[in-house]
This record gives C-alpha cells, sequence and structure tokens, in this order.
C-alpha cells in the first residue's frame, strides 16, 4: 500500500544552473550586496569565463559523537566545526585574477598599446589570504539562485600551469567568514512555491 505524502513529483524543479549568465563577482569588502536577483551592482566585477566543472558549495562539518557508559550509548551529538566554501576555477587572465593569485600584491603597468607591460612581485609574501566581498549566480533559464556574501576569505588553491595541450586555469576556494552577512536568494518556483 503506498503512502500519501501529499506531494508530487516534479521535474521543472530539478535544476541545471549553468546558463551563460553563470558567474561569480568580487568585490572590495564593504561592497553594497544586492538584495534582489537583479545586476550585483556597483563595485562587482566579474571574474570571466570559468571552468566547465561549475561552480561548488561545500558545507561542511566535523561532528563529535558523545556516548553513555551504559551500553556505550550514543546519548548526544555535537557539531564542533563548520566550513562553508565556494570553489571556482577562473579561465582569464586578467588583472583581477592575477591580483587574487598573488595576495594583493600591487600590479604596475609601464607603457601603453601593445608595448604595455604589467609586472608584480611573485616573491613577495604569499602568507595571506584575500578577503573581498563576492556574488554567485547560477542561473537556469528564468530561475536564479544566488549567494550573495559580504565577506569571504579567497584563497588560490592551484599551481599555475604552462603547457600546450589545456587552458590556463585559476582554482579558488572562497570561504564564508564566521558573523558575516551570507544570503541565499533564489526565485526557484519549487522554493517560492509560485508556478
Amino acid at each position: 500500500m503506498a503512502i500519501d505524502t501529499g506531494y508530487v513529483v516534479d521535474t521543472a524543479n530539478a535544476r541545471i544552473y549553468s546558463d551563460m549568465d553563470t558567474g561569480v563577482w568580487i568585490g572590495p569588502v564593504g561592497t553594497a550586496l544586492p538584495s534582489t536577483l537583479g545586476p550585483p551592482g556597483a563595485g562587482f566585477v566579474a571574474a570571466g569565463w570559468l571552468g566547465e566543472d561549475g561552480i561548488d558549495l561545500a558545507i561542511e562539518k566535523d561532528v563529535s559523537d558523545f556516548n553513555a557508559l551504559q551500553g556505550g550509548s550514543l546519548i548526544r551529538r555535537k557539531v564542533t566545526k563548520v566550513t562553508q566554501k565556494f570553489t571556482f576555477v577562473c579561465l582569464e587572465e586578467t588583472a583581477l585574477v592575477l591580483g587574487l593569485v598573488y595576495a594583493d600584491q600591487t600590479i604596475t603597468v609601464t607603457g601603453t598599446g601593445v608595448a604595455a607591460v604589467a609586472s608584480h612581485s611573485i616573491s613577495a609574501d604569499q602568507a595571506k589570504t584575500v578577503v573581498r566581498a563576492i556574488v554567485v549566480d547560477a542561473i537556469d533559464g528564468d530561475v536564479n539562485d544566488r549567494y550573495a556574501l559580504a565577506n569571504a576569505d579567497l584563497t588560490f588553491t592551484g599551481s599555475v600551469n604552462i603547457a600546450n595541450n589545456e587552458l590556463r586555469a585559476y582554482t579558488f576556494e572562497a570561504t564564508i567568514l564566521a558573523g558575516t552577512d551570507a544570503t541565499h536568494l533564489t526565485n526557484s518556483p519549487g522554493v517560492t512555491g509560485t508556478p
């Protein structure tokens, strides 16, 4: 005998977030976060083309179990550590991306036009991370799934490849810092309850 849960499955609620407007926008800490699903707003700069594996949100929790003497019974569980982080790969080599790769080292440009040369220190202190405001937009047709982070620790975690058989790619982790304004916005009909 089937149990009636009152819910009917709906394939329209199954999302594939990868439309052309999907992306990551980065701005200085203090940039006003969007409270709607419109453009991210002044101060945010697009990270550009992203790697085909997409944008991953990992929510990691360390949980401790507490057992009693009697029978070794589990009587409590406690979350002792929570980390929420986005991982994404930038495919464009821009001043924004290289500035993040080299932990905010100043980029100096001399010359103009085709004679312009940019330089920055890669031996300077790299034992630091970069903190930024970040907006992540995942788009599937008319559905926008947005994460707006006021204060994320943005760390380059990969290697810089030099090869003739692959695109140069820059892998970043954006970790949400505790006590920061971090909001998830969506107009997904399965969440809003509107057809």
